[in-house]
């Protein structure tokens, strides 16, 4: 594969989205309408797309910036000392005194997840990115991006790009045409994939039918990962390839799983490894979430 790293400094990944922090419950059961259930356990933990993908990349031993918001209260100062002792570089980060830190709670039974989020930080994402988020971007040698389309996200991509910086995007179940047509790499589940166009990952008939519905350019891989089944890569230049995915038993921590996925496949690939040694790194990492040793 073409190697990615366009700078001859030590490789840097800047992470460009959410940090949120959580409240995950433990259920005996999937939660079902009109009723109550006690939660087993209940936990604080540092969340967001972005946030956990930064982690797993520093985690793995390359610099990771992040480059987002949170609010000026308890909760994201509780976020940015845990992304600091996580060995994160949050110069990117923003306070912004205007919102609140996002929130999500994350309702967990067995392979079954709820997530309901609350971000008042939405008004920021309508706004250029900040000198100090430029400057991330410059200095980046790969740019992943865990949040939606907006002047802020189309800003830092229209850098990355003037910058010759390639780019990958987490699609998350949603159209993000601005960022998807200069990605290298897009990543979605099987449960986001249905939902936009319909069909499982084995049903696919060729890149051309992802190209056209997640705008997509003809130099980018789309990966799926399809629960604890398998994780298919689809391109341009060659058929579907499918990997098969070993199933972590017990199941400690689910939440972020697949953003850890991302962030161990992005260190794999600043080492310009094969993309079966890609996927295998994206795995050991979401591994390790799983099992709660992240």
């Amino acid at each position: 594969m073409t190697a990615l790293t366009n700078k001859a400094r030590t490789p840097r990944i800047a992470v460009c989205g959410s940090i949120n922090y959580d409240t995950v419950y433990q259920l005996p059961h999937p939660l079902e309408a009109h009723t109550k259930v006690r939660a087993t356990a209940r936990d604080f933990v540092l969340g967001g797309s972005a946030a956990n993908t930064a982690s797993a990349i520093r985690r793995l031993g390359t610099d990771a910036d992040l480059i987002g918001f949170v609010g000026d209260d308890h909760y994201g100062s509780r976020c940015l000392k845990r992304l600091q002792s996580n060995g994160v570089d949050i110069a990117g980060v923003a306070v912004d005194r205007q919102t609140s830190t996002g929130h999500a709670t994350v309702l967990l039974s067995g392979s079954d997840k709820r997530i309901v989020t609350f971000n008042s930080t939405s008004g920021v994402w309508k706004q250029p990115a900040t000198s100090t988020q430029i400057n991330r971007i410059q200095d980046a040698s790969f740019v992943h991006f865990a949040c939606p389309e907006t002047p802020w996200s189309v800003s830092l991509v229209q850098e990355a790009r003037a910058q010759r910086i390639p780019i990958s995007v987490e699609i998350n179940g949603r159209h993000l045409p601005h960022l998807t047509e200069h990605a290298t790499y897009a990543f979605l589940n099987s449960s986001e994939l249905h939902s936009l166009i319909g069909l499982r990952p084995e049903h696919i008939p060729d890149f051309a039918a992802l190209r056209d519905t997640l705008g997509c350019s003809e130099h980018c891989s789309v990966i799926v990962t399809d629960e604890d089944r398998h994780v298919w890569v689809y391109s341009s230049t060659a058929p579907a390839l499918q990997f098969p995915i070993k199933p972590v038993r017990p199941i400690v921590n689910r939440n972020g799983a697949g953003d850890y996925f991302n962030g161990g496949f992005l260190w794999a690939t600043m080492r310009n490894y094969d993309l079966e040694t890609r996927v295998r790194s994206g795995l050991g990492a979401a591994r390790n979430r799983l099992a709660g040793a992240w």
